[in-house]
């Protein structure tokens, strides 16, 4: 899977959905600039629920890198807190 590029965004972005059927795949996203990293287990189709937005874990061996390895199972990532400046990465490598 390419790498997906969220950019000139206000606030939190768009759900961008992860392929959650792939098992042995690593998936990692990294926030440049200002912002956080939020992930979710909740069906971001599913309009009729409220969805609970979790802070990603930061990866030990890259402080201040941004870097965060996003755990199996997770649904969706999404960037918090975005400046038009900032850029959310997600790399998810699909099926090995």
């Amino acid at each position: 899977m390419r790498p997906i590029r969220l950019t000139g965004i206000h606030g939190d972005s768009p759900p961008v959905p992860l392929d959650v059927y792939v098992t042995d795949s690593k998936t990692l996203a990294r926030m440049e600039g200002e912002g956080s990293i939020e992930m979710t287990l909740d069906d971001v189709f599913d309009l009729s629920i409220n969805h609970v937005w979790l802070p990603a874990p930061m990866l030990a061996k890259a402080p201040g890198s941004g870097l965060t390895d996003i755990p199996e199972g997770i649904r969706a990532i999404r960037g918090h807190d975005m400046e038009p400046s900032s850029v959310l990465v997600i790399s998810q490598q699909g099926i090995t």
